[in-house]
């Protein structure tokens, strides 16, 4: 068997770096990306909002910090994950600033919640919006909007000047919400709102800054950068999987092998030829846009 060392030697002289994964969901179908792209194409970004939910258990805390080299980081930290709290976010460029609306809830955040709070979100303005939004049950859910005497959510949309836009299945990087949360749940681990208070306290400050800031790098980058980078690593992967048949990757082991082998005994010949079988390979995984 090869070992690691060998492996990572070769992988390092060769300027090939040890990176953090990006998932790609089986279920995630490129041509629907593509249909996406086609409907949102030569809209300008002002014409865009987001929504989007998510979760926050109220114990929790930094998960990384700094230290001197060769000690650990120490942290106080409640024992339990504490209660849990849904928040809801509406986020629109307008010109130079935000405009966000939210809400958070220790409730389960069903249909009845988010027709409550689309009511609330302020008008949007003259200019039609398209709102941008997943796919969960309780966004739309004709049936149960009926039941419980409501409008449908594009009745409800439309009395805003809004329509609704629902990205593809499985592609949360389309979503510029996505990016502010992650920033939001960034500060309030660092600030250990560890009461209702604390937290929701937190979170107005955060949203207090955001409604000054241009939001507008927010949607170029999930609208205009991530969609185009999806569409183009499209061919690389089949259901999920790496685009690199077993043959290949068992070359691919075989030739390093043998590298290992010519260099112990000094056959550079040997060498450059199985360097050239496996960089055969590789190359060939590049070619269709995968290091």
């Amino acid at each position: 068997m090869v070992s690691q060392q060998t492996i990572s030697r070769i992988l390092i002289r060769e300027k090939r770096t040890y990176k953090k994964i990006t998932p790609r969901y089986q279920e995630q179908k490129i041509s629907e990306v593509k249909q996406f792209q086609e409907t949102i194409k030569g809209l300008p970004l002002s014409q865009f909002s987001a929504i989007d939910e998510c979760h926050f258990y109220l114990n929790s805390a930094p998960r990384y910090g700094y230290a001197p080299i060769g000690q650990r980081v120490i942290s106080p930290a409640p024992g339990s994950k504490g209660g849990s709290y849904s928040l809801i976010i509406w986020v629109k460029n307008k010109g130079k600033k935000g405009m966000i609306n939210w809400e958070i809830t220790d409730q389960k955040v069903n249909t009845q919640f988010f027709h409550d709070f689309l009511d609330k979100v302020k008008h949007l303005g003259e200019e039609e919006d398209y709102l941008i939004m997943d796919n969960a049950s309780f966004h739309r859910a004709p049936d149960k909007r009926k039941e419980l005497g409501l409008p449908s959510i594009e009745e409800q949309l439309l009395l805003k000047n809004s329509r609704v836009l629902a990205f593809p299945a499985r592609s949360p990087m389309l979503n510029p919400v996505e990016l502010i949360i992650n920033n939001i749940r960034r500060n309030i681990e660092k600030s250990r709102s560890w009461t209702p208070k604390k937290l929701r306290n937190s979170i107005d400050r955060e949203m207090k800054r955001l409604d000054k800031k241009n939001l507008n790098k927010y949607f170029k980058k999930c609208l205009q950068d991530n969609l185009v980078k999806l569409i183009n690593e499209g061919g690389v992967y089949s259901h999920g999987r790496l685009a690199i048949n077993w043959e290949d990757w068992e070359r691919f082991k075989k030739g390093v092998i043998e590298m290992e082998e010519a260099l112990k005994s000094h056959v550079l010949s040997r060498y450059k030829e199985a360097y050239d079988k496996v960089w055969e390979v590789v190359n060939k995984i590049e070619g269709i846009g995968q290091c």
